[in-house]
């Protein structure tokens, strides 16, 4: 019952089925810490946010000789600018979403 609540009353799939992220910017802060800005999509509505990213490393298939490297994303957006959900007092959701996503890109 919650997952059919939050996509059919929530996010609105049918209405809005797909999110997306276009970085505008992607910087070196120290080491192996990086920030990306861009724009984030969801709900109908695009708004700028700030992405933490951290290179975890790469490697080499012993397989298909390719390179992969794997990098942890982070960060928070306020559902409301989204205009996703309900007010956070009955519903018991925060309005701060914290977002992780880790990834990895094989080059060819």
């Amino acid at each position: 019952m919650r997952d059919a609540d939050l996509r059919d009353n929530w996010f609105q799939v049918k209405t809005f089925p797909t999110l997306s992220f276009k970085s505008t910017s992607f910087k070196k802060v120290s080491g192996q810490n990086y920030k990306m800005k861009g724009n984030m999509t969801l709900h109908g509505v695009t708004k700028p946010i700030e992405l933490d990213v951290v290179f975890n490393g790469k490697g080499q298939s012993p397989f298909t000789k390719k390179y992969s490297y794997g990098f942890t994303i982070t960060g928070k957006l306020n559902r409301n600018d989204f205009g996703i959900g309900a007010d956070p007092v009955p519903t018991g959701v925060a309005n701060e979403i914290e977002l992780r996503s880790n990834v990895e890109f094989i080059i060819n």
